[in-house]
This record gives structure tokens, sequence and C-alpha cells, in this order.
């Protein structure tokens, strides 16, 4: 911290990723408290086109159209849903449930999350046979093939996307910018398992960079190769058996996510040891 405060400079070429705003204002005020003037530059992943500004990037980001689509909001969306369920219902009277639409708007609309999120397509609902449910279950199956099928009609025809797939966007463009030029200042991805596999993709990309660091957070470094080789889905720590999946590595090769990159200097002369008590120190402090 010392030698931070005594180059405070340091900090304008940093800049910090954290998965949520209550963390990104939890690290500004920690930042500020050990008497930082200057602080580096957070941002939430949600807002990823602020890296653009720095990174050349090969996306046309403008006036919150991205490659010419608009971001549709999440309640422009539950709203358009509600009408498409309410005009499918009208028509449709025998075939569909009679659930309350906005109820089934607001249920829709999670699902539509779950499924950018994942990239799987409303297509991979059509696999799914009538038979394999039950009656009422058949009902809503109708409605939601047919909302669906309208839905995406119209954001085709007028050009909009979601949130959750300008994300995805977002991070192809960056991961392809950086595999072209490499962003040489320290990145570090805070508090994000990768979960979503956009995610994952940037946390893996940021571990190629020179200076990329991913901060877990939860990550038990203690857990014996046995106890982490047991691991089900039920545990804690199953999260980052997941991540490593998703970047195509055996459970074996958990050192991969454990270990902190070369380039990241440590006071000790054991780099396992001293690295376990950054990530601690820090995460008691956050």
């Amino acid at each position: 911290l010392e030698l931070l405060k005594s180059n405070p400079e340091f900090f304008n070429r940093v800049k910090i990723i954290t998965s949520n705003k209550p963390l990104k204002e939890q690290i500004e005020h920690l930042l500020e408290k050990c008497g930082f003037v200057i602080l580096p530059k957070i941002i939430e992943l949600g807002n990823l086109t602020e890296i653009f500004y720095d990174q050349p990037v090969e996306v046309d980001f403008k006036g919150g159209v991205i490659n010419g689509y608009s971001t549709m909001s999440n309640l422009q969306r539950l709203l358009l849903l509600n009408g498409f369920i309410e005009e499918t219902q009208k028509e449709r009277v025998d075939q569909v449930t009679k659930k309350l639409s906005l109820e089934l708007a607001y249920n829709l609309n999670s699902l539509l999350d779950e499924l950018n999120t994942n990239n799987v397509t409303s297509n991979d609902l059509k696999k799914i046979t009538d038979g394999e449910l039950p009656e009422h279950f058949q009902l809503n199956l109708v409605l939601l093939r047919e909302v669906l099928a309208r839905y995406e009609r119209y954001i085709s025809k007028n050009k909009f996307i979601d949130k959750n797939t300008q994300y995805f966007l977002e991070v192809n463009s960056l991961v392809k910018a950086w595999k072209s030029k490499p962003d040489m200042k320290p990145i570090i991805l805070v508090g994000s398992t990768g979960s979503q596999p956009a995610t994952a993709k940037l946390m893996d990309a940021i571990t190629k960079l020179p200076q990329g660091l991913l901060v877990l957070p939860g990550l038990d470094t203690y857990l014996t190769n046995r106890g982490w080789n047991a691991l089900t889905s039920d545990h804690p720590q199953f999260g980052f058996i997941s991540l490593c999946k998703s970047w195509n590595l055996e459970k074996s090769m958990r050192n991969k996510i454990i270990n902190a990159p070369s380039w990241f200097s440590l006071p000790e002369d054991n780099p396992e040891t001293a690295y376990m008590n950054v990530r601690r120190h820090l995460f008691s402090l956050i």
C-alpha cells in the first residue's frame, strides 16, 4: 500500500471489473478509506462498453445502439411479452392456459434471460414434445412457443436485442480485440465465479492477458485434491469445477484457477501461500 501511495499515478493504468455495483462501491470506498486520491477505473460487468474507449474493438456502439440494433429494456420486453400473450390467449382460447397474462409475462421474461444467458435458442424448446408433459403444461407449452415466435419476429423486424444479448456481443468483441492486440495494462476481474458462459469466456481471456488477474470469491485454496474431486453440484465450491469445464480444464488442473499469474509479484518465498494471504486480506476488507 505504501508503494502505491508513493506512486499514485499507477492506478491510472489499472482497470478493475466487478461482478456488480455494490462490490464496485465497496472497492471505491476501501481505496478512499486507505487515503488514495487517484482511483483505478472500476467497471461493472454490465458496462463493458466503457472499456471500448480504451481498446479498439470491432463493434459499432453508438448512442445505445450496437451493430445497428437497439437494446430493449427489461420493462419494454415485459410489456411486449404481455401484449403477445393476451393476443395469443384471445386467438387460441381452447389451446392455451387461462393464467393471468402479466404473471405469464414475468415467467417468460425470466425464461428468456435464462435462454440468452446460456446461449440456448427457442428452437431447443421445440424438441420437447407435448406427450412428455402433463396436460396443464401442454397448454403452457403451446402458448410459450407461439409467444416466443411472435417475439422473435418482432425483434428481428425492428432490430432489437435484449441486455443479455448485448453483453454476449460485447464480450465476444472484446475477446476478439484482445486476441489481435492484447491490453498491456493491468486488468483485474473481481467477484465472479463465471456461472454465465459469456462471463466465463471473458474471465478466460483476462487470464491470457499480460497483466490479467482474477479474484475468485470464496475459493477454498485449502481444499485437498481428494475433496476437490469428490465435490457434487450442491457444494459451494462446485461452481469452480464448472468454471474449469468452461475453460476446457480437467478437475485435476485446478491449480490453473488457484495459482497467481507469474507477473503478480509476491512478498513471500512461497508464492502459493502468499497468494492465499493476498486474497484473504482483500476479501476481509471488502
